[in-house]
């Protein structure tokens, strides 16, 4: 009889010892799933200003239009042909990652299923690769055409080569910005991947 107390007042014992490290491993589990959700967020977040920063410079080319269209607009084809390449141009752009941060969805994102933000982030992987190809073109022009008009005032070859830099610094930096992006969507996929477990 006693030897079989010990033996149920031990076995109580594991019992308590193993209910208190499932309570700590539940609380580890719940600190780690905190963890990736912060990290996700932070990174969906980054991803979602530098859309919404894109988007409201796009905006400012139809200001910057109207702005210097009274100056320029009746010097000709030059100038007039310039500014509505160039709004035509910020518009098409536009409707491009538009479509690609809408196929992202980067609000519902996290919540999604392991296959479904795996095909939400391919999609929109896809849909920027197509956006930079279709837009190569019109940037080239639009750079060239930049040249041509930004060479027409006196200081012609300054004005020129500070142009030039300044669309080279500015397409390299969006460039730049695309991969980190990828990077980050990269790494979002393997905390929900964690997360789901």
């Amino acid at each position: 009889m006693t030897q079989e107390t010990i033996d149920l007042s031990e076995l109580q014992q594991f019992k308590e010892q193993f209910r208190l490290i499932d309570e700590k491993l539940e609380k580890q589990r719940i600190i780690n799933d905190e963890i990736l959700h912060s990290s996700m967020e932070r990174r969906l977040s980054h991803i979602d200003r530098w859309y919404r920063r894109r988007f409201r410079a796009l905006f400012c080319i139809p200001i910057i239009f109207l702005a210097l269209y009274p100056h320029y607009g009746y010097m000709g084809w030059r100038y007039w042909g310039f500014l509505w390449y160039m709004v035509g141009t910020a518009a098409l752009e536009f409707y491009l990652y538009r479509r690609s941060y809408r196929a992202l969805d980067i609000k519902n994102l996290p919540s999604m299923t392991m296959s479904q933000a795996a095909e939400n982030i391919a999609r929109h992987k896809h849909l920027v690769e197509s956006a930079n190809k279709i837009l190569l073109l019109p940037t080239v022009v639009l750079v060239a055409w930049t040249i041509f008009v930004s060479g027409g005032s006196e200081s012609r070859l300054s004005i020129i080569a500070v142009t030039f830099v300044a669309m080279c610094i500015g397409i390299v930096f969006g460039l730049y910005q695309q991969r980190a992006n990828r990077k980050r969507l990269d790494d979002v996929l393997e905390q929900i991947r964690k997360l789901r477990g």
